[in-house]
């Protein structure tokens, strides 16, 4: 028991081939790519909002890029700075090439210009320095690879929204990909894979709930027949899905939803075997285990061999099937009111 875990993650249902899942991750590695499924979406009033809250998430995300839990980032704020930034870089600018002591300055001495070259040349300058606006970059053909980046105005929400893609993403630093995202305003960390699997587990956690409340259902409905002998009809069932759960954990496979799903079809059959046994007594219950063995050969043949299947979804219900059947089936006797050989 101890070693039976559970694991929800739906990449654990792909069917493709691992070869192909080993060259696919190869060659995102090779171009390296962003990921498509975790990602931040960062919204504001306005789109100079959403480029301040980019470049605060990018200081954050910076450390992370420095310790390798991840390769990079990409965001639209990468090549349109927000106009704050703009306009602090174009002050550094000004001070450092335009002033009166400056690079340009120095420049011209050394070329031999006049004075009024500099002038010119610095009024040139900052005429020329227009702020860029995600908009006016959007239109030109250098932005066409990041135009996906920028979702630009949603009427519906009133607020503008963008997304800042992610480069190098590895199991072990979503965590600190999640915690990059805390406190910031507008910042939503998206995980579909997380999200899909956290969904998974709750509803494997709802249903393992479901098999427990079938048992206490049976039990009470069972009762007015066999009253102190109910336990013999529903204990070859109990016991062998405890002993199929232990089989997968001493055998490394974590618990899922299509676990507990055969196990919630493995209590309807495995009811029908203890009331064959309770039901012919004496002589008869070679007879009746008969009977649970054909409709056990027939279980198995229609579910149990699911376990063969490559689709990991359909192995995990026919394994539990194929097991809990099969020990459902040599259990039965053992609880049976009047030993086989009477």
């Amino acid at each position: 028991w101890s070693q039976l875990g559970a694991n929800d993650d739906i990449r654990l249902l792909q069917t493709s081939p691992p070869q192909l899942i080993s060259d696919q991750i190869a060659l995102s590695k090779l171009l390296d790519a962003p990921t498509p499924v975790q990602y931040y979406l960062v919204r504001g009033s306005s789109a100079e909002q959403v480029l301040q809250r980019e470049e605060l998430l990018k200081t954050r995300l910076a450390p992370l890029i420095a310790q390798q839990q991840i390769s990079g980032v990409q965001a639209l704020s990468n090549w349109v700075p927000s106009l704050q930034t703009q306009a602090a870089r174009r002050a550094l600018i000004e001070q450092k090439l335009l002033s009166a002591d400056g690079a340009l300055a120095q420049l011209a001495a050394q070329l031999g210009e006049s004075p009024a070259w500099v002038a010119t040349t610095r009024q040139h300058l900052l005429a020329s320095g227009q702020p860029l606006t995600p908009q006016a970059f959007l239109q030109t053909p250098a932005s066409e690879p990041w135009r996906h980046l920028w979702l630009g105005a949603v009427k519906e929400a009133d607020t503008t929204a963008s997304i800042v893609a992610l480069r190098g993403v590895t199991p072990a630093s979503l965590p600190a990909l999640q915690q990059a995202a805390s406190g910031l305003d507008g910042v939503q960390w998206v995980d579909k894979v997380g999200e899909i699997s956290s969904v998974l587990g709750s509803y494997r956690k709802s249903m393992a709930w479901v098999v427990l409340a079938g048992y206490a259902l049976v039990f009470g409905l069972l009762w007015p027949r066999y009253r102190h002998d109910t336990w013999r009809v529903l204990a070859p069932t109990t016991l062998a899905s405890i002993l199929t759960l232990a089989v997968f954990g001493f055998a490394g496979q974590p618990l899922q939803l299509f676990h507990v799903l055969a196990l919630m079809l493995l209590l309807g059959v495995g009811v029908d075997y203890g009331i064959f046994m309770q039901e012919l007594r004496g002589r008869q219950h070679a007879t009746a285990w008969l009977a649970a063995g054909l409709s056990a050969v027939s279980t198995i043949l229609s579910f149990g061999l699911l376990g063969l299947s490559s689709t990991p979804a359909l192995q995990a219900f026919g394994l539990t099937m194929l097991i809990g059947t099969a020990l459902v089936w040599l259990i039965v006797p053992c609880f049976a009111k009047e030993a086989l050989h009477d």
